[in-house]
């Protein structure tokens, strides 16, 4: 499911799948591959429907509630580490969770200190849970109040225009890494 996709989750969950040796039958072809915006991806696989997302899509798909409260507990605790959690479901049931985590890079703390010594405001806008968000957020020096969670892109967008038209000058910088990003990063 995930390695025709370009997202940066789809190809480091692919990149693991590799690194397990884990093989899949090549008569097992997807067809009605497409990308859920914000949410993660969805494909058949002969006749089973295969979903891969955030907890958002399966709260929406009202798949979610077949969770067991201990895998819950699991995916608490690694969102509270910083970790992105996933889900695999195979018509209605979540057959797999997953944990993949961003790494700040080395120097983004001294980036972002810097930045606030010339008075440039510093916001952090991610699609990943709250508890990743401020994991993340605080490792590279930012507030509470400048880490924006669980944003699908139209929000991003929406954050981006207003950033835009609200300090005065028009003048954002933003970077982004995936398909989620690209509406904020194309005006």
């Amino acid at each position: 499911m995930e390695s025709s996709s370009s997202h940066p989750l789809a190809l480091a969950l692919a990149q693991a799948a590799r690194n397990e040796n884990v093989t899949v039958d090549k008569n097992l072809k997807v067809s009605n591959h497409s990308l859920i915006e914000g949410e993660g991806i969805v494909g058949n696989v002969g006749e089973l429907t295969v979903y891969v997302g955030n907890e958002r899509l399966f709260k929406r798909l009202d798949i979610f509630k077949s969770i067991s409260n201990i895998d819950v507990g699991i995916s608490d605790t690694w969102c509270k580490n910083g970790g992105t959690v996933g889900y695999m479901s195979i018509d209605d049931d979540i057959v797999c969770m997953y944990c993949v985590q961003d790494a700040a890079r080395e120097e983004s703390r001294e980036v972002v200190h810097a930045f606030k010594l010339m008075g440039i405001e510093t916001v952090m806008l991610t699609g990943d849970n709250r508890s990743s968000a401020l994991a993340i957020g605080r490792e590279v020096g930012l507030a509470e109040e400048d880490i924006r969670s669980e944003l699908l892109p139209k929000e991003k967008l929406d954050i981006i225009t207003e950033l835009r038209c609200g300090n005065g000058k028009g003048l954002v910088l933003m970077v982004g890494d995936g398909v989620n990003d690209a509406p904020a990063l194309a005006i």
